[in-house]
């Protein structure tokens, strides 16, 4: 016996969108920073992401959607632009967002050595070894960023 046939995530989504004159509002669930989530075949993504889908196609590898207008819940693609990890950073730190922009560049050997040596947990500890946040080494690890390096 078959379940009953899920909705497309194209469809779901405007269920939860508020439209005004100048943002779009998530009012679904979001995370503890603000950003809407959605699911999507089984895996959570967040909000902004599928409304630049929705309006403008897949995403490359890489690229992260940033907003102009600042508000983590706004779903408006007119507000969304793509950008790398670093664009969305400077974007921040010239906003007043981000006290500083954290240049600290990573050599391959020390990308290899992070994913050699994380464990769960240990993320702040190699942070500080490399002077660069815990999220960093966690998506270093994870294999999110610094594809390049093998």
């Amino acid at each position: 016996m078959m379940g009953p046939i899920p909705v497309p995530v194209d469809i779901r989504f405007w269920r939860y969108v508020v439209k005004t004159n100048d943002c779009w509002y998530w009012s679904g669930q979001r995370n503890n920073r603000g950003y809407g989530r959605i699911k999507d075949l089984g895996k959570q993504k967040r909000a902004h992401r599928t409304s630049w889908e929705i309006h403008h196609g897949q995403i490359s590898d890489g690229l992260e959607v940033c907003h102009k207008c600042d508000n983590p819940s706004c779903v408006n693609p007119d507000h969304l632009f793509l950008g790398t990890h670093k664009d969305n950073m400077q974007d921040a730190f010239r906003k007043g967002r981000l006290k500083q922009v954290f240049t600290v560049k990573l050599t391959p050997d020390d990308v290899r050595f992070i994913r050699q040596n994380y464990v769960r947990g240990s993320g702040k500890i190699l942070a500080a070894q490399f002077g660069v946040r815990g999220n960093t080494v966690t998506r270093i690890a994870r294999g999110e960023t610094r594809k390049e390096v093998t």
